[in-house]
């Protein structure tokens, strides 16, 4: 363990790490207001647009696709109550401090149109109809299927965008096949009219699968540029990806290489639960759980490749999703992150209660070590699943190494907000920090102040860290921490010569890991083609084994298994699935016809064509 100096090793008790999209939002702007625009905005056809929900909402603002749907939300986007009511929350929400009059350097028309209309509403003045439409599916995962009667479809078809992201069977098994194929230029007798957006599925199971999926939105994004001429508003939304992509492993191999640069000690970090399980134990973490979602998980990924996590130095084994550590045991640690999503919200005084009377921790010892206690809050929050997550990168690694090594978070979020959400106003940035960090502790001689901040420092480390990586490849290869840096996207994401298309139903699908030939079959990644058909999916780490419902039909996969079963019913097929890219891929046909749809496969086209 780390020598524990006055202001060197900490202990962090971060009650308020994992919260919920309102508590965010609250905790953030409780006392901020924003500027709501007082007119409209025009939207401009020749930009790409997009169907989101939920966490998924922030992917569109980095990438600069207009966002024509969004999550019903009485604090981010208020619909309820008089127009007095619902404009005074409105400049109270974040995403409004983001895009709203004057700070974004190109503001997506619908977000901006939605706060307009709140003024308006409240001023008596005429409403816009070019605003996003809040809908009721919150999951940013699935199809948003309820209908609105006014326009005989869901409200992410409305607009008819050019691409939706999550397209997961909704909880009644509809999908947005059903729902496109019921629209009215899809049933008429002209071809030419017909409406066939690019169906992406989100995949927010952890940070590299969200950069993924930013690479894939990027590159169907820069397909229908070249198709239609349309383009997003911040430029080439691949480079955006790439830089992405940057930032995440930049901030950790930065630190990576001042930890060896310097012969730092890599400190020893516990993620727990804070819920007293009342036998002197405690819920203890890992990015690598079995089963558990990101509110468990997205800590160990912050953090695992810069510190040691308590789990894997103690030998603890895993218990039905999670690992019991004992009270004693924490004081080995020298950095205690409460992460527990269900777990108690509790004051660092209250958990410190617990450890001294309860179980008889000595109080002088976790007295004197500096104590953090809450989070900055953000828009979705450090654990939403989404992309704004790679924020908790430079939060965890400045807050743990904060002696150490010079990275300042207060910094690495502000060089967030003005890259990926494109503030280009100093206030605005100013604000937003001061917002979001007003109920924050911040390591020892860190404040909020913005004076000594230069994007260009910031950027100096992220070059040091992926040049530090580029140097070192070989050892990072097949590790945790193994994702490329500045990778472009490949043949399969830019619809190159070697490009294998799919079409279901006539539409597009994009998928994360691109379609590849093996042994003369097609292989596809399985989550995104199984909810494409309409079948929901279990997948089990443990035993690479994938389940899938649709109707009266049951499939039952094992990776590198060529004995599926359909309804107990073992079949042979003649290529198993296999791993690629970190992704579990099934042959496309074998799936297709399990599931009643017809598949035909044009090489000259390397098109797959499935009628469902």
């Amino acid at each position: 363990m780390v020598n524990r100096l006055k202001k060197g090793a900490l202990i962090f008790l971060v009650f308020g790490l994992i919260l919920s999209l309102s508590a965010a939002i609250l905790s953030a702007s409780a006392t901020t207001t924003w500027v709501a625009p007082t007119r409209p905005m025009a939207v401009d056809p020749n930009i790409i647009t997009i169907s989101v929900r939920g966490a998924a909402e922030t992917l569109p603002l980095f990438l600069g696709a207009n966002m024509v749907t969004a999550r019903v939300d009485q604090n981010r986007f208020p619909t309820d109550g008089t127009a007095e009511e619902v404009y005074a929350r409105a400049v109270q929400s974040t995403f409004l401090g983001i895009a709203g009059a004057g700070v974004n350097a190109s503001p997506d028309p619908y977000l901006w149109n939605f706060f307009y209309n709140t003024y308006a509403k409240a001023n008596d003045l005429p409403l816009t109809e070019d605003a996003i439409h809040p809908n009721q599916q919150g999951a940013p995962t699935m199809a948003d299927t309820t209908i609105l009667p006014e326009y005989g479809t869901a409200g992410s078809l409305v607009r008819r965008p050019d691409i939706i992201l999550g397209i997961s069977p909704a909880a009644s098994g509809a999908t947005y096949s059903d729902l496109i194929a019921d629209l009215p230029e899809n049933k008429d007798s002209n071809p030419n009219n017909n409406y066939n957006p690019t169906l992406i599925a989100y995949v927010p199971d952890n940070i590299g699968t969200m950069i993924q999926t930013m690479h894939t939105v990027a590159a169907e994004m820069n397909k229908i540029s070249s198709a239609t001429g349309k383009t997003g508003r911040y430029g080439d939304p691949a480079q955006i990806a790439i830089d992405y992509e940057n930032f995440v492993r930049g901030v950790q191999y930065y630190v990576l290489s001042e930890i060896e640069k310097n012969n730092i000690p890599k400190k020893t970090i516990a993620l727990i639960d804070p819920a007293d399980l009342g036998d002197g134990t405690f819920n203890a973490y890992t990015s690598q759980l079995s089963s558990g979602s990101a509110a468990f998980t997205r800590g160990g990924e912050y953090s695992e490749l810069t510190t040691v996590n308590i789990v894997d130095q103690l030998g603890l084994v895993e218990e039905n999703g999670t690992y019991k550590i004992t009270a004693q045991q924490l004081l080995d640690a020298d950095v205690i992150f409460i992460a527990g999503a269900q777990g108690a919200s509790m004051t660092k005084d209250e958990f410190i209660t617990i450890l001294v009377d309860k179980y008889n921790i000595d109080a002088q010892g976790i007295r004197g070590i500096p104590i953090f206690d809450a989070f900055p809050a953000t828009v979705f929050g450090v654990v939403m699943n989404s992309v704004e997550n790679a924020i908790g990168f430079p939060l965890f690694q400045g807050f743990i190494y904060a002696e150490e090594i010079s990275i300042n978070p207060v910094y690495a979020v502000a060089y967030y907000y003005e890259k990926f959400y494109h503030l280009t106003n100093a206030e605005a940035i100013t604000n937003v920090i001061a917002a979001n960090f007003q109920n924050a502790s911040l390591p020892w001689g860190i404040t909020t102040s913005l004076s000594q901040y230069r994007a260009a420092d910031f950027e100096a480390k992220l070059l040091q860290g992926k040049n530090f990586y580029e140097a070192n490849e070989a050892r990072f290869r097949n590790t945790l921490a193994a994702w490329n840096i500045g990778r472009t996207a490949d043949a399969g994401r830019t619809g190159g010569d070697t490009a294998i298309t799919v079409l279901l139903d006539g539409r597009s699908l994009a998928f994360d890991v691109p379609p590849q030939i093996v042994n003369g079959r097609t292989m596809v990644p399985l989550r995104v083609i199984f909810e494409a058909l309409g079948a929901s999916v279990e997948w089990e780490p443990a035993t690479s084994t994938v389940t899938a419902k649709k109707d009266d039909t049951e499939v039952v996969l094992v990776i590198g298994d060529d004995k599926p079963t359909v309804n107990g019913q073992t079949v042979t097929i003649d290529q198993p699935g296999l791993i690629a890219d970190g992704r579990s891929l099934v042959p496309l046909r074998f799936v297709g016809e399990v599931f009643g749809a017809d598949v035909n496969w044009d090489p000259a086209a390397r098109t797959v064509t499935i009628t469902n």
